[in-house]
């Protein structure tokens, strides 16, 4: 086989390869947290000096802050 040829191949090769991780760069712009409603539902529970405060995020509200419809991979983020 010819260098030249040998050369394509690998190139075609690693592009290959390479293809499947380019999503993967894609960047991650979110919503800023605070123009999602969700706060307003938040509670909170202090036990032994720690406090939490938690609110379930409805599945239009998870789209907006994660960029993902989590929800139909059955996530549910809190």
């Amino acid at each position: 086989m010819r260098t030249g040829i040998k050369v394509f191949i690998v190139h075609i090769f690693l592009l290959a390869l390479l293809l499947p991780w380019l999503p993967a760069c894609k960047t991650y712009n979110p919503i800023p947290i605070e123009d999602v409603p969700f706060l307003k539902r938040s509670q909170t529970q202090t036990v032994g000096g720690v406090t939490v405060t938690a609110a379930v995020l409805s599945h239009k509200e998870s789209e907006q802050i994660f960029g993902r419809p989590l929800a139909e991979k059955g996530i549910q983020p809190v």
